[in-house]
């Protein structure tokens, strides 16, 4: 049923190669071919879970003028000439979208997951147009006015009281499948006659990065991201809640109430998805690249090397689809620029949109 309705092929008994490093035995990246259809195991929603490799040499490939100062970013986008634009997808609902340079850059971490690992120089050979935000729920649903992001339910029962809203038409579109956000980008191809689609996992990285090699465009994990990204923090402690006679928040809770995970360091004012461009843009005028719901991207889940001519950009391979940038719901280590979940591309996620590419846009 799974293959004749879904086109994946699973093969659940296959035993898995394993690959002996400095300290400790890990999975092999070449393994990860023969299994493509299916990340490893736990991968989907324990990514941080899994053990860090380790390396005597930590060094990263080298590249000339990479990485770069936040001034020569906006220099570079600057010099593109006309690099923001504004396209209308029905009267009253337009969406922006922003040019970022070719270069080259290094993709990957040798501090992250294994799949994040081997580090890999990756050229983007030709400026590509990404939209500024992610998808919101107004822009979606001049595609399909049906689609329902729902709620996030409260932590306990309260009657007449469904949970927080994911459905404001400035929030982030959830809860579509990777097949819907292609048909969105068909959608507007043939409203506007120029080529949308998803980013390619190397095209979302780049863009994120922005120039740099830490582990955020604005820092490492120990920089207070509350002006720059919305994450699970202390305003995490708003789920804990009474809701026997009235809903009500609970003060100074117990660890067995308060149980999300989250970093209580900073608090960034954003219970779940909040409104696109709350926080502060990137050096490419990009928003919520490490936050807010994670995105599909075009690419299907392969092992690094990274390589564009393997079969990455092709929409056709069945497989689990590559989503970026992390969420509302993930701590930092989990929302580095090179950190990646991967889905079934019929999953509706409830903290997983998207953003668009733009091709041929003179």
């Amino acid at each position: 049923m799974r293959k004749q309705y879904t086109g994946m092929e699973d093969n659940w008994e296959q035993i898995r190669a394993t690959t002996v490093f400095a300290q400790g035995t890990h999975e092999s990246h070449d393994d990860k071919t023969s299994l493509e259809t299916s990340p490893p195991a736990g991968h989907y929603a324990q990514n941080d879970s899994l053990q860090k490799t380790s390396f005597q040499d930590a060094r990263l490939p080298s590249i000339p003028s990479w990485p770069f100062a936040e001034s020569v970013a906006q220099e570079r986008q600057a010099k593109l000439g006309e690099w923001q634009r504004t396209v209308t997808i029905t009267p009253g609902v337009t969406l922006s979208i922003v040019r970022i340079p070719a270069g080259r850059f290094v993709m990957g971490s040798r501090e992250g997951a294994p799949d994040e690992s081997p580090p890999c120089v990756v050229e983007i050979a030709q400026d590509f147009w990404i939209s500024a935000c992610e998808i919101t729920n107004q822009q979606f649903a001049a595609f399909d006015p049906t689609h329902d992001s729902h709620v996030e339910a409260l932590h306990g029962d309260q009657f007449g009281y469904r949970g927080f809203s994911l459905n404001e038409p400035e929030q982030p579109v959830v809860r579509v499948t990777w097949c819907q956000a292609l048909a969105f980008c068909e959608w507007l191809f043939r409203r506007h006659g120029e080529r949308f689609r998803l980013p390619t996992e190397a095209e979302s990285e780049y863009a994120c990065r922005a120039g740099t090699e830490s582990p955020f465009w604005y820092g490492t994990a120990d920089t207070d991201f509350s002006r720059y990204t919305n994450l699970a923090d202390a305003k995490f402690r708003e789920f804990v809640l009474d809701t026997f006679i009235r809903v009500r928040t609970i003060p100074n809770p117990n660890p067995f109430d308060d149980w999300i995970p989250k970093d209580v360091r900073w608090n960034d004012d954003g219970l779940v998805s909040v409104a696109l461009g709350s926080y502060q843009p990137s050096p490419w005028h990009l928003h919520d690249m490490h936050s807010n719901v994670w995105e599909w991207t075009l690419s299907p889940y392969k092992p690094y090397l990274y390589d564009d001519n393997d079969g990455r950009t092709d929409v056709a391979p069945p497989g689990c689809r590559v989503v970026r940038g992390g969420s509302w719901y993930d701590r930092p280590k989990r929302t580095t620029s090179s950190f990646c979940l991967a889905y079934p591309p019929y999953s509706r996620v409830f903290n997983v949109g998207f953003r668009t590419v733009a091709e041929d846009l003179d």
